[in-house]
C-alpha cells in the first residue's frame, strides 16, 4: 500500500465480505531483504505498523495471528 491508504474497510471485511475473514499482513520490503533484516525485526516492524495504524484490529492482523488462524482451519480441515 501506498503511504496514507486506509484499509481499514478492507480489513474489516466491508469491502469484500469473506467467510473467514481479512487478515493484513506486512511482508518484508527488498530494501529490508537486501540489508539482511532478520524476520524477527521484520515481525517487530509489522506489529508496529498495525498498531500505529490501526490499533482497534492490530490483534487481529499480523503474520503471528495468521499462523494461529492457518493452524485452525488446518486442524479442522482433518478431523
Amino acid at each position: 500500500m501506498d503511504r496514507g491508504t486506509n484499509a481499514n474497510d478492507m480489513l474489516n471485511g466491508k469491502t469484500i465480505p469473506v467467510k473467514l475473514g481479512i487478515i493484513g499482513v506486512r511482508n518484508r520490503s527488498q530494501e529490508e531483504i537486501s540489508n539482511n533484516q532478520s524476520i524477527e525485526e521484520c515481525l517487530e516492524k509489522e506489529e508496529k505498523f498495525f498498531l500505529n495504524n490501526y490499533p482497534n484490529i492490530a490483534a487481529k492482523n499480523g503474520m503471528p495471528f495468521l499462523r494461529v488462524q492457518l493452524n485452525k482451519v488446518s486442524y479442522l480441515w482433518h478431523i
